[in-house]
């Protein structure tokens, strides 16, 4: 038997026409279907809350038709009733009648119990939110309160009762004045992906106006109405300042990004901007400071880990004319020059010239390195090459001079200590007399012999000071 036959059959035995068969399975499976989802969500909490999110954005899109498409079936309904004239037709028409009331019976629970209703959840630390739940979680738009002072210490949207999406943030400094701490994206209650984060400062003025910081960060079009809603209150947007703008990741700085910092006078200023990790300057960045006039300049360029100097970069000083110029470019670590690098100076008519090439260690000279000098005339020369000891030569090097005609001549080789001649070596005299023996402290001291220029000795023995014990 086919369906027309059975429909056939129904009317003629039933008094069921085919139209109301059809109407009432329609409405039947609807009410089943409805039923079905409605358990579901309602054992939301046994699942991940992504699958509940498309069941919830299928819910809301069934909810919003079935209304219609209800009054069209019973409207449908009582006009087949009406046009009846048998007894078991009226009946199922009670019954269709009574599938659809029970439907929308359904559709009204399920939309105030699964779709969303505002209203006020106490909680822990005597913090009160108010908003849209879902079930019985804060889910969707809502705001949290200090319970004790009523000052609202959050504005943004949730996802089963964790901050989740656009949200605000308002912190209370120790002397008690409110300031915004944190606009951006949350997860699972932490900061996470952008965001911008905030400082307290006594005395600090933001202006709230179309031109202030409020108002200059870059939001999504669809967030501005919150952005809008916490300008209002001014008290928490002054006397605070944006300390870093960047992503997040599980409520740490991770990924590309600034933060800033105040100067004497209270003016912002960017100290840094570059790579994070775990919430510290890790990666490539660029530091700046401050100069004591007030100038703000590029102080580090290279890698950092754990917000300090490590790997390879460039230090930069300011000349007294203000002028930026290459302090340092080497090695890093621990924040400290380390390993092998090149030092910069600048000469007394402003040139930039190299004045140091070698080995560091915990920031000075230390190891093997040449170090030069600038001429009157100038022209940059080598002055000493060898081991270096805590930024001063101490081991074994050689020293060189500068002669009256300009040209550079060895000076000593040997034992060095602090920048002098120590222990065994050959001090050159520019007119070609030598002496060959013991040094203390920069003076031939000890045993020693004193050469002419043509190769003949004119001393040998003891020195004292310098001076030879005759």
């Amino acid at each position: 038997m086919n369906n027309e036959e059975m429909y056939r059959r129904w009317e003629k035995e039933e008094g069921i026409s085919k139209t109301s068969m059809k109407i009432y399975y329609f409405i039947l499976f609807l009410v089943i279907g409805f039923l079905i989802v409605s358990t579901v969500i309602f054992l939301r909490g046994h699942y991940s809350y992504e699958f509940y999110a498309k069941l919830n954005i299928l819910y809301d899109i069934l909810i919003s038709n079935i209304g219609v498409t209800a009054v069209i079936a019973i409207a449908a309904l009582g006009f087949t009733a009406f046009n009846s004239h048998k007894n078991k037709e009226l009946i199922n028409f009670i019954i269709i009648s009574v599938s659809s009331l029970g439907l929308a019976i359904v559709v009204i629970l399920s939309y105030c119990r699964f779709s969303g209703s505002t209203t006020i959840i106490p909680l822990e630390d005597n913090q009160v939110y108010r908003g849209r739940i879902v079930g019985e979680m804060a889910d969707g738009r809502g705001e949290i309160y200090n319970a004790i002072t009523g000052e609202r210490i959050f504005l943004g949207y949730f996802r089963m009762n964790q901050k989740n999406g656009f949200g605000i943030s308002i912190f209370e400094s120790e002397d008690g004045n409110r300031f915004v701490k944190y606009i951006g994206d949350f997860s699972e209650g932490k900061y996470s992906d952008k965001g911008y984060e905030f400082e307290y400062k006594a005395g600090y003025e933001n202006s709230s106006d179309e031109n202030g910081f409020i108002y200059s960060i870059e939001i999504e079009e669809k967030n501005k109405e919150l952005i809008q809603d916490i300008a209002l209150d001014k008290d928490v947007i002054s006397n605070c300042y944006i300390c870093y703008e960047g992503t997040y990741i599980n409520g740490l700085k991770e990924g590309i990004g600034k933060s800033y910092s105040l100067t004497k006078n209270g003016e912002r200023y960017m100290q840094y901007e570059g790579e994070f990790a775990n919430g510290a300057w890790q990666g490539k960045g660029i530091q700046y400071k401050v100069s004591d006039s007030g100038q703000i300049y590029k102080y580090y360029e290279g890698e950092f880990y754990n917000s300090s100097y490590e790997g390879s970069g460039t230090i930069y000083a300011l000349s007294d004319s203000g002028e930026i110029y290459k302090s340092y470019e080497g090695d890093f670590s621990q924040g400290r020059e380390k390993g092998n690098g090149t030092s910069y100076k600048l000469s007394q008519s402003g040139d930039i010239y190299i004045s140091y090439v070698g080995e560091f260690d915990n920031g000075f000279r230390d190891g093997k390195g040449t170090f030069y000098k600038i001429s009157d005339s100038g022209e940059r020369y080598l002055a000493y090459e060898g081991d270096f000891k805590e930024g001063r030569a101490e081991g074994e090097g050689r020293m060189y001079r500068l002669s009256e005609s300009g040209e550079r001549y060895l000076v000593y080789e040997g034992g060095v200590k602090d920048g002098c001649y120590e222990g065994t070596g050959v001090w050159y005299a520019e007119n070609g007399e030598r002496y060959e023996g013991e040094f203390h402290e920069g003076l031939c001291h000890g045993y020693g012999i004193y050469y002419y220029s043509d190769g003949n000795i004119e001393f040998e023995g003891n020195y004292i000071e310098g001076v030879a014990q005759k």
